[in-house]
């Protein structure tokens, strides 16, 4: 067992090729200088930290918490540049912290042609599936009552054509897309058992065709698949060779998945193996998931994690870049990378709903470093998914076995109950959207997450329940969250992230920037950057 840490901390640590841990002299506090709060708060956290005085920036902001492109990139990220450059420090500064009255979101850009045509396309092709849909909806209604000349024994399931000669009238507004699914489901059930009184042969064979054809266009090769087990007339192919033909078009699937998306391609995916594959249902599903990713990746992104690529010039911002900084990236790669764009930044930020909560970080922070954070360790892992349910579990597992820490674990479906975590000092778990609950008594210095969307959006709004707002207020020192809906892949590991924090070897920031995937995407750091709650009693 103890093994197995060790493992995960040498490959953390020599991943990170950093010889010491960040210094106050590598930090610079960029402030608002017409929020006079942030003007203040930028010198206090200066004194507590012994900052040099040129690592603090003042710039002329706007007091919103939302930035425009256009503003980022001549109010925040030219005038930055300059008075680092100006001051002679931007060779040292590795680190910037972003204060209260600083925007902290970036609205998107506008969406470019090549993202607009394929949202074009997908809106489209979700409306003609749907009507195809309502048709079969309705033209299953006559399987095994209307035969007609064309419907030959030997017609294929492969086409409708031949098996159906009547008009269907569709229903105005259409139903919804799960609702013709389910009717779907049920008048096939029902025109299994009516296919089964049919007297003649031929009658009953030309149904059984009609109802698999139907199937096979609704539900695809695994609706078919399924449906043959009731109905097996002459000349179809076999159950091997229907998985065949299954395993070959995912692996098509697979290939065009790896190509950039373009309506042209789209179309040829969805007719060469989507369409045969998944039926009407699986392209509908397919062209809703797509929109709804596309248009996640276009909304409002966080302005740390933008400012992390200070210096690069000309990349896009429509969606996330894989984050130079993150362990697992290979080295040579690392360096190549920064060679040719340009160095990166860490980012933090101390912001939120009351200034003196965020004082109160401050003095947490450089107090608890003195003598090491001590405590519970708290893991809700009765979330949604239960891939991230395991690693959650897994982390519990390590963090008992190889420190003196006290290890709590909660596994049932209900979240932490009011009041049921006292002397909490690390935390990690999830899922009440949008809803803190008062479960934790903070120790002094805590640190921890929670791992929902948008629990940092109303960052500066008190009467908010989101929980990095309410985790602040209720005592803890260092939390993550996102600005707009991250995606669960968005955070850090909590089985990487955690593991290096113990170590003692570097601060929060370097911690938490070593073990995100994603920059120029929606996460924040809400910390001290040079909290190291385990330097003086690693784990």
């Amino acid at each position: 067992m103890r093994k197995s840490l060790y493992a995960v901390l040498a490959a953390l640590l020599l991943a990170t090729g950093v010889a010491r841990a960040l210094e106050p002299d590598q930090v610079l506090v960029v402030t608002n200088q017409n929020v006079p709060e942030s003007v203040a708060l930028g010198r206090l956290y200066a004194d507590y930290r012994k900052i040099p005085a040129e690592n603090l920036v003042a710039l002329d902001l706007p007091t919103s918490d939302v930035l425009t492109a256009a503003s980022y990139q001549r109010r925040l990220v030219e005038p930055l540049r300059a008075a680092m450059t100006e001051r002679g420090i931007d060779g040292r500064i590795t680190c910037v912290l972003t204060t209260y009255g600083v925007p902290y979101r970036l609205a998107a850009e506008e969406t470019s042609a090549d993202r607009q045509a394929v949202l074009d396309w997908c809106g489209r092709t979700a409306k003609q599936t749907h009507l195809e849909l309502a048709q079969a909806t309705e033209l299953i209604k006559h399987v095994g009552t209307h035969f007609p000349s064309s419907a030959r024994y030997t017609s294929s399931v492969e086409t409708l054509h031949g098996l159906f000669d009547v008009a269907v009238t569709l229903p105005e507004p259409l139903p919804k897309v799960e609702t013709l699914m389910q009717e779907f489901q049920r008048q096939a059930a029902s025109k299994t058992r009516h296919i089964g009184k049919l007297a003649d042969p031929v009658q009953r064979t030309t149904a059984q065709r009609q109802l698999l054809a139907l199937t096979r266009r609704v539900m695809g090769l695994p609706g078919l698949a399924n449906a043959m087990r009731e109905h097996r007339p002459d000349g179809l192919p076999s159950n091997q060779e229907l998985q065949q033909r299954m395993t070959h078009l995912q692996g098509r699937l697979q290939e065009l998945a790896q190509t950039e998306m373009s309506p042209n391609l789209l179309e040829g995916a969805v007719k060469e193996a989507l369409e045969p594959i998944g039926g009407l249902v699986g392209v509908y599903q397919f062209v809703n998931q797509q929109q709804e990713y596309m248009k996640i990746m276009t909304s409002l992104s966080a302005v740390d994690s933008e400012l992390v690529l200070l210096w690069w010039d000309d990349y896009p911002r429509d969606g996330w870049m894989d984050n130079p900084h993150f362990w697992r990236v290979p080295a040579e790669a690392r360096r190549q990378l920064l060679a040719e764009r340009g160095r990166v930044l860490m980012v933090s930020r101390l912001d939120g709903a009351r200034l003196g909560d965020l004082v109160r970080m401050v003095r947490d922070a450089v107090a608890v470093e003195a003598e090491g954070l001590q405590g519970t360790v708290y893991i809700d892992a009765g979330g949604k998914d239960p891939n991230f349910d395991k690693r959650l579990r897994g982390l519990a597992d390590l963090l008992r076995a190889q420190t003196s820490l006290k290890v709590e674990l909660e596994t049932s479906q209900m979240v932490m109950r009011a009041g049921s975590a006292p002397n909490a000092a690390l935390y990690c778990g999830w899922y009440s959207l949008r809803k803190y609950v008062p479960a934790f008594q903070w120790v002094r210095g805590a640190v921890g997450y929670h791992v929902a969307s948008w629990e940092a959006q109303d960052l500066r709004n008190p009467e908010t329940l989101q929980w990095v707002p309410q985790m602040q207020a209720n005592g803890i020192a260092a939390t993550i969250g996102s600005a707009d809906e991250p995606l669960l892949q968005a955070f850090p590991p909590p089985e990487e992230f955690f593991p290096l924090l113990l170590s003692g070897e570097l601060t929060v920031a370097e911690v938490y920037w070593r073990t995100i995937p994603h920059v120029s995407w929606r996460m924040l750091l809400v910390a001290d950057p040079l909290y190291n709650p385990f330097k003086n009693n690693p784990q």
